[in-house]
């Protein structure tokens, strides 16, 4: 549908001197939006939006939120400069895995240019069936600290410390200098309640133990039995252990799924030297399921269309053919509360599936993921998730209208009109009303250009054989039928009411001048030029021409090339029906 912006001259100039004086939006509705799982580490397709007017944009990725933020050279992973403007990019580099990525997309134009928010989503890769990562990002809301005397675990900067890459900005400290006596705490994570179905575990994490006292202590605990008891997994006694990523088993042989249901871990550490500390980030608690054949789903994407009915496509892979993959939905964005709902179940004999959900609504937003019973050999509801990928329901963007004018050459209306976004745009059609007769007409259609955010213009000419005051207006349809109608132009068109022929201007002239004249009506319409002999140098105009006033250029041709005659003294010649008329001009070299 149209947006009209009226007032067409004085808007136009408007609009020029304030859009294009500004810098860009920001890029919008990322499809990975923030807080998406499951996320491939390795050739992921990462989307998003556009606002109009951009020249190129740059696309930023990094595991430390900060160089991302900042817009650091480092974590520049594509750059459109100077014309190419990117909607998506492939992730060629392999990632971290499982880690936190943080990405942003910045859009530039001639007068600035406008970042993005920063968005962030969680790698996995296939053989893993559950994660639960805790990168300190956003505070100790999965902890409970435990600080005897008041002194110890806290959330520190990764910079005042000795860890492994992917580490980065806030990690988990207890740090003896900054604590005025000895430490003596325990950090709890929190527990994991769906472990029924693991048949085995591990925990990893990134770790900076520094201590020279040999009392001081770190260790790693677990418990399975909701902290009736606890075991050790991993532990220094007044040993360092600079920069190491750790990984420990947690429990395996849960092979029938009838053992282990719930996990929990501590951080456990004494400290006694003002030199000591123990500084650890990224935890993460795996589970596999002990298949040997992965079936994960992957490569879901979204999208949205409005042809005919409201509906989201859905796409993604599988390696082998499933039977029972479930579709799920949740409203929101992956780091929104609200629980995922089954709305529906397929069979993908394919690699690629597709899938086409009716049941949304517009001025929503839906996360989607695909589901699939890894653990179908022993009748157990386990499901291991594809990505999470999020599709931005809003009413269609209407056919915008920046401009619509018309002006009058000759015998002809000459419409021309602009928009700056286009959504399921088939066309203009083209009307027109004469004052007097009071009925619209179609003259003509031209094709819009679908969906674009892009500027577009259009023109269109209307010939006209008799004078009068006419209206123009523009019917907008769209693909479904729906239309919508631009405000009305009216143009005035005054025929002469006799045939006349002017005299050439300049005269003299060197080496061209320009010859006026009048056609009150339809008529074919010959000018000719001859030197005092007779003898014909040039016709300027044999063709039909209708009502209106014209002017054409002699001195001239085609190519605008001077023409080869010599100085002196030239006639030219009108006709049209029994209408005749001469006059003298002087080529003055």
């Amino acid at each position: 549908m149209i947006r009209q912006i009226t007032s067409f001259s004085v808007l136009l100039f408007f609009w020029i001197s304030i859009s294009f004086a500004q810098i860009p939006g920001n890029a919008y509705h990322p499809e990975t939006a923030t807080g998406a799982k499951n996320i491939q580490y390795q050739f992921h397709v990462l989307r998003w939006q556009n606002p109009v007017g951009v020249n190129y944009n740059e696309f930023y990725l990094s595991y430390d939120s900060t160089k991302v933020a900042n817009m650091d050279s480092s974590a520049l992973i594509v750059s459109g400069y100077p014309l190419t403007v990117m909607d998506s990019v492939v992730i060629n580099q392999q990632l971290h895995k499982p880690t936190r990525y943080f990405w942003c997309v910045v859009e530039y134009n001639s007068n600035g240019f406008a970042q993005s928010e920063i968005w962030h989503f969680t790698t996995t890769w296939d053989h893993i069936d559950f994660i639960e990562l805790e990168d300190f990002s956003f505070g100790l809301g999965k902890w409970d600290i435990v600080n005897t005397g008041g002194c110890g675990w806290q959330l520190g900067e990764h910079v005042n410390y000795m860890l492994p890459v992917p580490s980065t900005d806030k990690v988990l400290i207890a740090d003896r200098s900054l604590c005025a006596n000895m430490i003596n705490a325990t950090a709890y994570y929190q527990p994991i309640n769906n472990m029924q179905f693991m048949s085995s575990s591990s925990l990893e994490f990134d770790s900076d133990w520094k201590t020279d006292d040999p009392n001081d202590l770190a260790l790693v605990e677990l418990s399975i039995d909701n902290g009736i008891s606890w075991s050790t997994v991993w532990e220094r006694f007044g040993i360092s252990d600079r920069s190491a990523h750790i990984s420990v088993n947690l429990f395996s042989g849960n092979l029938f799924y009838d053992t282990i249901y719930t996990v929990q871990v501590r951080f456990r550490t004494v400290q006694n030297n003002a030199n000591s500390w123990w500084a650890i980030d990224n935890v993460a608690i795996l589970g596999y399921d002990g298949i040997l054949t992965h079936v994960h789903p992957l490569g879901l994407r979204v999208s949205v269309i409005h042809e005919n009915q409201l509906k989201s496509l859905l796409n993604w892979y599988q390696i082998l053919p499933v039977i029972n993959e479930t579709i799920e939905r949740k409203v929101g964005l992956p780091s929104d509360p609200d629980p995922y709902q089954v709305i529906d179940t397929v069979i993908a004999y394919n690699y690629t599936t597709s899938f086409i959900d009716t049941t949304i609504s517009d001025s929503s937003v839906y996360t989607y993921r695909i589901g699939y019973n890894e653990s179908i050999v022993f009748g157990d509801p386990w499901y291991v998730f594809s990505n999470e990928a999020t599709n931005y329901i809003f009413p269609p963007v209407p056919v915008e209208l920046i401009s619509f004018s018309g002006n009058v050459l000759g015998g002809r209306v000459i419409l021309n009109w602009a928009t700056a976004t286009e959504l399921n745009n088939n066309g203009f059609e083209i009307q027109k009303n004469n004052i007097e007769r009071r009925k619209w007409e179609k003259i003509g259609f031209v094709e819009g250009n679908g969906t674009t955010t892009k500027i577009h213009n259009y023109s269109f000419t209307d010939s006209c054989n008799f004078s009068g005051i006419f209206q123009y207006r523009l019917k907008q349809v769209d693909f479904d039928g729906s239309f919508e109608y631009s405000d009305i132009i009216e143009i005035k068109i005054l025929f002469p009411e006799k045939f006349s022929l002017s005299q050439n201007y300049p005269n003299p002239f060197n080496p061209s001048t320009t010859i006026k004249y009048k056609v009150p009506e339809l008529s074919f319409v010959t000018i000719k030029v001859y030197d005092v002999l007779g003898k014909e140098v040039a016709t300027l105009v044999n063709e039909e021409k209708p009502a209106g006033e014209y002017e054409v250029e002699f001195g001239r041709g085609l190519m605008n090339q001077t023409l080869t005659i010599s100085s002196g003294i030239y006639f030219y010649q009108l006709r049209a029906g029994d209408y005749v008329e001469t006059k003298k001009m002087v080529l003055q070299k």
